[in-house]
């Protein structure tokens, strides 16, 4: 994912190159209250996967506060999944209703940015209840949509260990698999016009069968010619799963689905 698409910074540095790629690098993220996480965005969001190279082990609440107004407000519904970056998981907010998100030509208009000059931002901050641990890291920063135990009930060939280590020696997941297959699926849809960018993605659940059919043609392509017929298998099943009626996207740029958007229909040209 290009960095153009999301920005991220903390305790005055920018570290959204290493927390772009899920394949490396990683960034320290030894939090201490009245610290701030910025992520800015092309369009307004309302979920991002977060994954911890080095978790926090300390118990810590989590808040979210939106750009709007030319300050920031709370955002509400927040659901957690890592419990304060103390594990691998997805978070997930919204606006309150009777607020919105402001699109800034640039970040030295948003307080706590004033010294980066990153032009063209929807922003959020994060913050949280408690320091973390000194050595607690971010490893990524995004999209995924599928897990290998969901994986494993659509594809239980997969979850042999003979399977992973024949992929790759040492093996134990299909963690790598599954950034792929999100990478992909947000490639396809900015592709033939569903989305412009990932974050009008407001339903990440509606490509969980999708993301599992293409980790699945990942591996029959590195198996070979044994495998072909499997592979012409998921590769219809992953045509079939984004073949949606509705995929509710944000086409109005306020970080939410609205009545209407959860009925835009529209679908992909069969080839």
């Amino acid at each position: 994912m290009s960095i153009s698409d999301q920005r991220v910074i903390y305790n005055g540095l920018d570290i959204s190159t290493q927390v772009d790629d899920f394949r490396s690098k990683n960034a320290l993220f030894g939090y201490e209250t009245g610290q701030y996480l910025y992520i800015g965005s092309l369009l307004p969001f309302n979920n991002f996967w977060l994954d911890m190279q080095v978790a926090n082990t300390i118990d810590s609440a989590v808040s979210i506060d939106i750009w709007w107004g030319n300050s920031w407000v709370s955002a509400v519904d927040i659901i957690d999944e890592t419990s304060g970056f103390k594990f691998t998981g997805r978070v997930n907010f919204n606006t309150n209703r009777l607020s919105s998100w402001d699109l800034e030509q640039t970040s030295k208009d948003v307080v706590g940015l004033t010294t980066f000059e990153i032009y063209w931002k929807y922003w959020i901050r994060i913050s949280f209840s408690a320091n973390f641990s000194a050595s607690s890291a971010i490893k990524y920063i995004g999209q995924k949509f599928s897990n290998d135990d969901i994986l494993y009930s659509y594809y239980p060939d997969l979850a042999v260990s003979s399977t992973l280590d024949s992929f790759e020696t040492g093996k134990t997941t299909w963690d790598e698999q599954h950034y792929m297959a999100a990478d992909h699926i947000i490639s396809d849809l900015k592709k033939r016009n569903i989305i412009k960018s990932k974050f009008q993605i407001m339903d990440y659940s509606l490509f969980t069968e999708a993301s599992c059919h293409r980790i699945a043609e990942m591996v029959y392509i590195a198996f070979g010619s044994p495998y072909f017929d499997q592979l012409i298998e998921a590769k219809k099943s992953y045509k079939e799963a984004m073949n949606l009626k509705f995929f509710d996207v944000d086409l109005n740029k306020d970080g939410s689905l609205s009545p209407v958007e959860r009925n835009f229909s529209s679908s992909f040209m069969r080839r």
